[in-house]
């Protein structure tokens, strides 16, 4: 099975803070078990939130660079399509939002066929809007 991470999952495995006990053995084994994709925004976002992370003083440049390399590290294929980017601007409108970066997971999920996996209660409710398999992690 494919799976489709979004950038609160990641985020939410590399920041202790920010997670349940249960979330590591749950997102370990999904990524260890299936294969992980993403849109091509996922690490800018995840670096754009480690750094505000920093700058509010929540954590250290250097536990923000260490998150970075273990993000880095994983086996995310990276969905770099030109159909993501359009579906993404069609499902922004068919949600009713001014920002198309969310709608890229969803585009992504349903571009490859994936189970999009995300720890953000909206975009799991928007994926089952629009009939895209989606597994909420919390």
């Amino acid at each position: 099975m494919r799976i489709c991470i979004d950038a609160s999952v990641l985020l939410n495995w590399v920041l202790p803070q920010a997670k349940s006990p249960e979330f590591d053995s749950s997102f370990e084994g999904l990524i260890l078990k299936h294969e992980a994709c993403a849109p091509q925004l996922l690490f800018a976002e995840c670096t754009s939130v480690l750094r505000r992370y920093v700058h509010q003083r929540v954590i250290s440049h250097g536990e923000a660079s260490d998150s970075l390399h273990r993000l880095l590290d994983l086996p995310v294929m990276i969905v770099q399509t030109r159909r993501v980017h359009e579906q993404a601007l069609d499902i922004a409108e068919a949600l009713g939002h001014g920002k198309a970066y969310d709608a890229q997971y969803l585009a992504a999920a349903r571009e490859t066929g994936a189970l999009l996996v995300t720890a953000d209660g909206g975009m799991h409710t928007n994926a089952r809007r629009l009939s895209i398999e989606s597994l909420l992690l919390a």
